[in-house]
């Protein structure tokens, strides 16, 4: 009867982990995928760009430390910062309200947590930033032209 028991607990287990990976795959793929190029350059994420409502949200280090911000994660308040000279950018995970130079601005999509990573909307961190956004239907692509660059 020990022997029984001990295979039920095992296939009980087999069955949570499998059950956790499979939804963690699902979590994964639920969402569509974009193509980003800032300044002509096409940028590659460790965790790909994803689409929510109608807005594509990226990995916040890696769109950041592109336009030479210095970042930060505040674990105990799930918030991002990126400053640098003159700028700073606050995002706080499912929050709508970001703060943009100390002043309050509104999000269409709030930061979230997708596979591990904190994914921010990239258009209102471009737009931020002074760059010019464009969306490419056809190719599922976020153009980025910063000012400078034109």
């Amino acid at each position: 009867m020990r022997h029984i028991s001990k295979w039920i607990t095992v296939l009980v287990l087999l069955g949570i982990v499998s059950a956790a990976l499979l939804g963690t795959v699902v979590c994964a793929q639920e969402y569509e995928t974009a193509n980003v190029i800032i300044d002509g350059q096409t940028i590659e994420f460790d965790v790909p760009p994803i689409i929510i409502d109608d807005r594509t949200l990226v990995p916040f280090r890696k769109i950041f430390e592109f336009y030479a911000f210095n970042v930060s994660w505040v674990e105990s308040t799930n918030t991002v910062i990126a400053n640098k000279p003159g700028q700073s950018i606050v995002l706080q995970i499912g929050n709508k309200r970001a703060f943009v130079n100390s002043q309050p601005k509104d999000l269409d999509v709030p930061a979230q947590l997708v596979n591990d990573r904190t994914l921010v909307p990239l258009r209102f961190v471009a737009e931020n930033i002074g760059a010019d956004v464009e969306w490419v239907g056809q190719t599922s692509t976020v153009v980025i032209t910063s000012k400078q660059a034109n």
